[in-house]
């Protein structure tokens, strides 16, 4: 009777802890799925914020393209003349490369709305735009004004930008602009999400027309239009699936759509409404087989703890007891916050303790994996220069997994050939793999290799170490390789390493685009030599330093003689090549240290440190002979230029840069009073 008793005990307990730890099962499967939505709600709100950062930078480059627009002084006294003839001959040509950059939209705005001029097709003028809701702010803040406007041509992203005399009057806007299909091509190779973008209907601030009739991927739903999706077929699958309204009113922040499979989060815009759409099976997947691992795991668990219960009943109380304990320490503080279990168990539970054991630690080590790399995903994220990144990979490679022999190829598509951008060691191909890069295994397939031992998978390796090549993949074309060498003795993880090596392509894409942003900002786009923009800091600095040192600085202005007559008896294109060889010639004429700068139409600025007057004339004579004796292309037999210099020279003729180029300007006009041909400096 006694152990009849126990046994009925045992085995209500039993039971008792079996619904319990069932019980908790769903619980812990409710919160897992919550953190699933709660991660895909993060990854939203990143690509949300990728979004925000490409109209960055469209925004930037559409106003770098204004502001060179206007960078020639013929254009603001064409406006002033309501000289369209003057637009079109300046223009053309720079707008034909605007065109090649996507840049298609560029038109000229007169101060009451009226078109001036369109460069773009339809060519018609004349006619009043105030109907645009981005012309009638400019107008009326006649501050530069940026958006997204619906038209019967389709969605564009603009650009106006006042444009103002040398007195401050306002002579009108200029607007460039793209098509809105450029910007989600770029988001495409971007973002692994679904984007779709809606403006609603019959809202002044948003869209222009009301008609249903449109050209490209716009559609009219109902009180919306779509303007398009970076994945334009799955966009319209999930049209299929659940209409805009219905779409963009949902109340929830994270929602399924008609048992689909995605999940959806949305963002309202300044002007206009983002729908991100993120594939969901993997989340689901992930969730259904936590939760039956979970179940499986807990019946087992239920039912070999009765067996033992039952068998082992003064032994296995009380290491029972300690585990239910660690359970509990579990669902309130995770797993990171306990250590492995240190139970005095008898026999039966040591294995069961042991294999728990292996499980905390295996998520631990997970987790505290998944930290690291997110932590090298920020300081990854936080670099501006390519160089940099390849830095801290070779750094990480070394550190986190003890490879120290790493060669980081560039391909440099110009001359077809393979670049050492960063090395600690030689590199272990063949050196034809440099010369050839078809050569390459990894850049003719694109895929990571991994050699070990006496496998021979690449006929160019010739080291006898084991090794790995991974293909850098950016903007969707291999633009390099990274190569190691690893002693046999050296035992590596290599998926781990690719999970690393894969966060750096989308980081090297985003620094070479804003260096090529902040290239075109500060060069001039017909000759190559630095702008206005740049030479004002440069010039700042080199005062300084002149001040602090007592150094001399010099200034030399000069233009071509009558450089009017040859754009007007050959044309602007044979100007412009014109400008372009004197560039040329310019940089091959002047020191390392000087500064050339192109400061307007034919008119040239250098910039010359640590140099007297004596050899500032001695610079410009020798530059006025090289451009003399040079026969520029153009007619037959080529065309003969003379030059008019103009120098100032600090601290003589002034103490700030406003009054050494003032100095130098009316040095050059003097030069030209005086016969042309000729340098003059006080």
């Amino acid at each position: 009777m006694r152990w009849s008793f126990k046994l009925r005990l045992l085995l209500a307990v039993l039971v008792v802890l079996f619904l319990g730890l069932l019980a908790q099962s769903i619980l812990k499967f409710i919160e897992d799925r919550r953190e699933l939505l709660s991660f895909h709600y993060q990854k939203s709100i990143e690509n949300y914020q990728l979004v925000e950062s490409l109209l960055k930078h469209e925004q930037l480059r559409l106003s770098v393209a204004a502001n060179l627009v206007l960078a020639d002084k013929k254009i603001k006294r064409a406006l002033l003349n309501n000289d369209k003839e003057g637009l079109i001959s300046d223009l053309l040509p720079f707008y034909r490369k605007l065109k090649e950059q996507s840049i298609e939209n560029l038109l000229f705005l007169l101060p009451d709305g009226k078109v001036l001029y369109r460069f773009h097709e339809p060519s018609f003028n004349g006619d009043s735009i105030l109907i645009r809701p981005l012309v009638r702010q400019v107008l009326s803040t006649r501050k530069p004004t940026f958006g997204i406007e619906l038209g019967k041509s389709g969605a564009y992203i603009y650009y106006l930008l006042p444009i103002y005399d040398q007195n401050q009057i306002f002579l009108g806007v200029v607007q460039v602009g793209e098509e809105f299909e450029h910007f989600l091509k770029g988001l495409d190779l971007l973002s692994p999400y679904i984007n779709l973008f809606f403006l609603p209907v019959n809202q002044e601030n948003f869209a222009v027309y009301n008609s249903s009739d449109f050209v490209g991927t716009v559609k009219k739903y109902g009180n919306w239009f779509y303007l398009g999706s970076n994945q334009p077929e799955m966009g319209k699958r999930v049209l299929n699936i659940m209409p805009p309204e219905k779409l963009l009113n949902s109340k929830s922040g994270v929602v399924e759509i008609n048992s689909s499979p995605y999940y959806l989060q949305r963002f309202n815009g300044k002007n206009f409404t983002e729908v991100i759409l993120c594939p969901a099976s993997d989340y689901e997947t992930y969730a259904r087989k936590i939760f039956w691992q979970g179940l499986i795991q807990l019946l087992l668990l239920g039912l070999g703890s009765g067996l033992l219960i039952v068998f082992t009943v003064n032994k296995s109380l009380e290491p029972l007891e300690e585990i239910l304990k660690a359970f509990a320490e579990v669902s309130v503080k995770g797993v990171m916050g306990i250590e492995p279990l240190k139970v005095r168990a008898v026999r039966e539970f040591k294995e069961f303790i042991a294999g728990l054991n292996e499980l905390i630690t295996y998520v631990r080590d997970e987790y505290t994996e998944l930290q690291e790399i997110n932590q090298f995903q920020g300081i990854l994220q936080q670099e501006t220069r390519e160089e940099n990144v390849y830095y801290l990979i070779v750094s990480l490679l070394k550190q986190k997994f003890n490879i120290n022999k790493v060669v980081i190829l560039r391909l440099n598509e110009s001359e077809d050939r393979f670049e050492e951008v960063l090395a600690t060691t030689r590199i272990g191909c063949r050196k034809d793999v440099l010369y050839k890069p078809e050569l390459c295994k990894v850049k003719r397939t694109g895929k990571s290799l991994w050699v070990k031992e006496s496998v021979d998978l690449c006929p160019e390796f010739t080291d006898e170490d084991d090794y790995f090549c991974y293909p850098m993949i950016i903007g969707g074309k291999i633009r390099g390789v990274i190569q190691a060498r690893i002693p046999k003795e050296t035992r590596v993880n290599f998926d781990k390493v690719v999970r690393y090596l894969s966060l750096a392509a989308p980081v090297i894409y985003n620094t070479r685009l804003l260096a090529k942003a902040q290239k075109r900002a500060l060069e001039d786009q017909l000759t190559g030599l630095y702008n206005r923009r740049f030479m004002q800091g440069f010039l700042d600095k080199q005062l300084a330093i002149a001040e602090r040192t007592g150094q001399p600085l010099a200034v030399i202005m000069f233009d071509l003689d009558h450089f009017k007559e040859i754009n007007d008896n050959f044309g602007h294109l044979t100007g412009d090549e014109l400008l372009k060889v004197l560039a040329t010639l310019i940089q091959e004429t002047v020191r390392r240290q000087d500064l050339a700068v192109r400061y307007g139409g034919d008119e040239f600025l250098l910039i010359l440190p640590d140099t007297d007057r004596t050899g500032a004339k001695e610079l410009a004579e020798k530059l006025k002979r090289a451009i003399a004796q040079n026969i520029f292309p153009g007619a037959i037999g080529g065309i003969k230029l003379t030059a008019s210099f103009g120098i100032a020279v600090y601290p003589e003729d002034g103490r700030r840069i406003e009054e050494l180029i003032q100095v130098a300007d009316d040095y050059l006009y003097r030069a030209k009073r005086e016969g042309r041909n000729c340098i003059v400096s006080g």
